[in-house]
């Protein structure tokens, strides 16, 4: 899956608004690499800004995929351009990867929580929101995304998951892909035949976590590494509560969704992302 990435105050005086607005019509489009939004090493951020941006402009947090053990934010630059030029502010962020010691999906969340604070605490200097912000993430990112917008506290006003995994509690169905060894890494637990399954299994999984946020997901129809039951899973239990949602199956398509080899489907891809976000990321 390395390579599957790889996707205030209220009431201000008539004078200070004026001044506000100016500020606003100034702001220029930037894009800034490798901010560092933590202590650790991994903590990084590439920070995309379009102009004429202000405090209702979306702004989304993307995450990128690799089994939760590799991959890099620079795996979305593509998405992350194709956005700005939409009009659309971004943070593309690294995270910790997983392992057998102390880093699980615990600390992953923690860290996406610590990127979303510190966009939060830099909104005023970056002229953007500070509240009501995008989740979007490929593969692990995606599952990433579900499962921090439906658990932090921080005001999350849509997700967009890109072939997630949603349930982590089929272990027959897992144990033949090649998933199970970093799911044991993920999660920090393991599973024995004929036990009871580990509640950390199911506390690492969206689908037992869903919260009324508007969620995208898309997935390739013919994905082997993430069966397309995990989209669907999710879906059917968003809708048992009326939650909003839309699910985008991609006809024919393995779990990079064919994003880099067709351009279309690529295309038709990232307009989905935009329209979402701007229906819902406001």
């Amino acid at each position: 899956m390395k390579k599957m990435f790889f996707f205030l105050l209220s009431v201000f005086i008539f004078g200070a608004c004026t001044t506000y607005k100016n500020i606003e019509t100034k702001a220029k489009k930037e894009r800034i690499f490798d901010i560092a939004y933590g202590s650790l090493p991994s903590s990084k951020m590439n920070l995309f800004l379009p102009e004429n941006r202000n405090g209702k402009t979306p702004f989304i947090i993307f995450i990128h995929g690799g089994s939760w053990l590799a991959g890099d934010k620079n795996d979305l630059n593509d998405l992350q351009n194709y956005t700005l030029m939409q009009g659309i502010a971004s943070a593309n962020i690294n995270y910790r990867s997983v392992d057998d010691k102390a880093t699980h999906f615990t600390q992953l969340l923690a860290d996406i929580d610590s990127a979303i604070t510190y966009c939060i605490s830099h909104a005023e200097e970056w002229k953007t929101r500070n509240t009501k912000f995008t989740l979007s993430g490929f593969s692990a990112g995606a599952h990433l995304a579900l499962l921090s917008g439906y658990t932090t506290s921080k005001q999350v006003s849509a997700i967009i998951a890109l072939s997630p995994v949603t349930d982590l509690t089929d272990i027959p169905m897992w144990s033949q892909t090649e998933l199970l060894p970093v799911i044991y890494k993920l999660t920090g637990s393991t599973f024995t035949e004929g036990r009871l399954i580990n509640p950390e299994f199911s506390a690492a999984s969206p689908i037992f976590h869903i919260k009324n946020i508007p969620t995208l997901l898309i997935y390739g129809s013919k994905d082997v590494v993430v069966p397309p039951n995990q989209s669907l899973r999710l879906q059917q239990k968003l809708n048992e509560n009326k939650f909003e949602n839309k699910v985008i199956s991609i006809p024919g398509a393995p779990h990079n969704l064919n994003i880099l080899e067709v351009p279309a489907t690529r295309l038709s891809i990232y307009n989905a992302l935009v329209d979402w976000t701007f229906k819902y990321g406001k």
